[in-house]
């Protein structure tokens, strides 16, 4: 993932920016 890829690896990055925006999503909608 991008914001997550200094700190996880490519895959992890990707399943956190997911789960993240998803958060954000529940948050906002």
């Amino acid at each position: 993932g991008f914001m997550y890829s200094r700190s996880f690896d490519d895959l992890d990055g990707h399943t956190w920016e997911f789960v993240h925006m998803a958060d954000a999503s529940k948050a906002l909608g």
